[in-house]
């Protein structure tokens, strides 16, 4: 499965605004994994944050509801503009360039569970703040409200 398919088997093509010198060169195009400082650069060089393009790049409207709850927890966290695109096909981590110290991060933790409604164990914790891309950030909490509306009609 290449980085651009969603585990759903749907494909997730890279956004035809993307500037070129986000991706390799060559026959098939992928992203360039950005780290460090490079992650800083590589958000600054993205085209601005349109809601209305934000939401038709996800293959269905709850995934995309997920995107903007997290987005904006991030936002509300981090105190700091998110004026990028951010892709679901994208590589890069989650939280990327934009983790402060761990008291922001906890607090960004209690908002996803509170925007969204699930409970983010502490296994699960530091795969979600620190190795996982947004779109498996929202295949996640898919997964978990599923679990919770499973759990919740067995009751």
């Amino acid at each position: 499965m290449n980085g651009d398919t969603l585990r759903t088997g749907k494909s997730l093509p890279i956004p035809s605004e993307c500037p070129d010198h986000l991706f390799t060169q060559g026959k098939n195009k992928k992203w360039k994994i950005a780290t460090g400082h490079h992650t800083r650069e590589a958000i600054n060089q993205r085209p601005s944050f349109d809601q209305d393009r934000f939401v038709t790049l996800w293959h269905d409207k709850h995934s995309a509801e997920i995107a903007l709850e997290i987005r904006k927890a991030m936002i509300l966290t981090f105190c700091r503009g998110m004026d990028f695109m951010l892709y679901p096909s994208d590589p890069m981590l989650l939280l990327g360039a934009w983790v402060g110290d761990s008291l922001d991060t906890k607090e960004f933790v209690m908002r996803v569970e509170d925007f969204l409604h699930v409970s983010i164990s502490d296994r699960d914790l530091e795969r979600f703040i620190y190795k996982m891309t947004y779109r498996e950030a929202v295949q996640f909490i898919m997964e978990l409200q599923k679990q919770n509306f499973s759990h919740d009609s067995k009751k």
